[in-house]
């Protein structure tokens, strides 16, 4: 990667290595590093939970899952990480322990509950863990608090669209008094975000407008009250600031955005997505946050991988890059 010698100064072009690959099919869909920096595992569409070492530049399998997985997250300490997805109609919530192994959590087991998504409160540790049932559909949340043997607060509601993800909120003043609060992302067969008081076990409408896309990842930044979801059919960005809905695009940076992830500062982000353009391009698109100006205020820079057709890659117009 460049040399950045403040986040204010010079910039760079991205540098990609390839990682040698012999062994793993299929997509990976998710990659999480470990909070320390020193390894990241990555999921496959295949069941396999997979080590990256960052030192020897090598993947190794740490375990078969067993079924599909769908969204990985390390509890913010680095002790262990949860996988969420599901084995068939069976809910999945795998708990991995360096050096013990995978183990599957009992405390959620809703038959036919398809989990989507589990992300970590950067602060005090607790989980929160989401997704939904079909046929009616109805979204569930739960959240995990240390010491993680049951989900100790838990929300549902019906209706369309399905839960695909959420994320903790950092409260404001401004914002349902400075209650806490987590924030969705309902991109599944439609489009819709709510508002869940965990403390008062409410969800809310929170202004979410009905000429928006489908969202996806949902993420909150680390530093200001701002949570950003990524659309999923186009190259925008739904940001939610003080209560208030707005949506940024990313120029001509690509489109079907799937991936997004702030550095630990929160002054930068990554963002992935459908490969595009003549000749094809691997979307990743950096988001540089201004200093000093609105909350949101930013620029955009192509940082993507080039030569996406050729080989080694042989993508198409149909790739993702799913994750950052």
């Amino acid at each position: 990667p460049p040399v950045y010698d403040t986040w204010l100064s010079t910039y760079g072009y991205l540098d990609y290595k390839k990682i040698p690959n012999l062994e793993f099919q299929g997509d990976f869909v998710d990659v999480a590093w470990r909070p320390d920096g020193s390894d990241a595992l990555l999921l496959s569409q295949g069941g396999d939970l997979v080590l990256y070492d960052p030192v020897s530049q090598t993947l190794s399998a740490l375990a078969d899952l067993g079924g599909s997985p769908a969204r990985v997250a390390w509890q913010p300490d680095g002790d262990f990480a949860y996988i969420a997805g599901r084995d068939g109609d069976v809910p999945r919530l795998w708990r991995y322990t360096p050096g013990v192994g995978v183990a599957v959590e009992p405390f959620i087991d809703l038959g036919g509950l398809r989990l989507q998504s589990v992300q970590f409160h950067p602060e005090d540790g607790r989980a929160v863990v989401v997704g939904f049932t079909e046929s009616p559909l109805i979204n569930r949340a739960y959240v995990i608090a240390p010491p993680y043997d049951s989900a100790t607060a838990q929300q549902a509601w019906g209706g369309y669209p399905g839960m695909v993800d959420a994320c903790f909120a950092r409260p404001d003043p401004l914002v349902y008094d400075g209650a806490e609060f987590i924030l969705t992302s309902e991109g599944w067969s439609g489009a819709k975000s709510r508002t869940w008081l965990t403390t008062q076990g409410t969800v809310l409408e929170n202004g979410w407008k009905a000429s928006f896309g489908n969202p996806g990842r949902a993420t909150w930044h680390p530093a200001r009250p701002l949570a950003v979801l990524v659309g999923t059919s186009s190259n925008v960005l739904y940001m939610f600031l003080a209560g208030t809905w707005d949506k940024v695009y990313t120029q001509d940076t690509g489109s079907n955005l799937s991936g997004f992830a702030w550095n630990r500062d929160g002054t930068r982000a990554l963002i992935t997505g459908r490969a595009f353009g003549n000749p094809l391009k691997g979307t990743v698109v950096e988001y540089r946050l201004l200093e000093g100006v609105a909350a949101t205020a930013g620029t955009f820079v192509d940082q993507s991988i080039p030569g996406f057709g050729s080989a080694p890659y042989a993508a198409n117009s149909n790739t993702y890059l799913h994750a950052v």
